[in-house]
């Protein structure tokens, strides 16, 4: 199986759902790998949305199923996540779990770009979109987005040659 984690800790950090879906449905049919989807019941509404666009996939769902020793074993026999949320990336990348992160220039050296593999881990595959403002430290310039630019303006080809590098190799 293989995991989407469409969820944030904020609205305005999430990657659009719509885009997660597409992602999602091309990694099922070029592998024909079970979406599994996971987290609490505070991401029931998000993942509800997700799923709903994708109905010609097959899905196992463990949301608000599992504790968090469940959840980390779960996400650590994952064939692949795909992620905007750090808490599943660090999990996953802790497990040895391949792991594409579509990441904002909010916080991105503090929580998403690191060197795991001089500390002998896999380093995950991080997919974002440069500028100007990037470590803002959640302090956006940008006034008026329902999403923060350096996460709206990923594109979803960029992230589907990201996650297509990881199914391939």
């Amino acid at each position: 199986y293989f995991i989407v984690y469409p969820s944030a800790s904020m609205s305005v950090k999430r990657w659009p759902v719509e885009k997660f879906a597409q992602i999602a449905r091309r990694i099922y049919q070029k592998t024909g790998w079970c979406l599994l989807v996971c987290g609490t019941d505070l991401d029931k509404a998000v993942t509800d949305q997700f799923l709903a666009l994708i109905p010609d996939v097959s899905v196992c769902s463990l949301i608000g199923k599992t504790s968090i020793m469940e959840f980390i074993e779960v996400i650590g026999h994952a064939k692949m996540i795909l992620t905007n949320d750090t808490s599943v990336y660090h999990i996953g990348v802790a497990k040895q779990v391949d792991t594409v992160i579509v990441c904002g220039g909010y916080t991105y050296e503090r929580y998403a770009h690191y060197q795991y593999s001089a500390c002998g881990y896999k380093d995950p595959v991080l997919v974002s979109r440069k500028m100007e403002c990037f470590d803002c430290g959640n302090r956006c310039r940008y006034k008026g987005y329902d999403i923060y630019p350096c996460i709206s303006r990923i594109g979803l080809e960029d992230v589907w040659k990201a996650v297509k590098s990881v199914i391939e190799k």
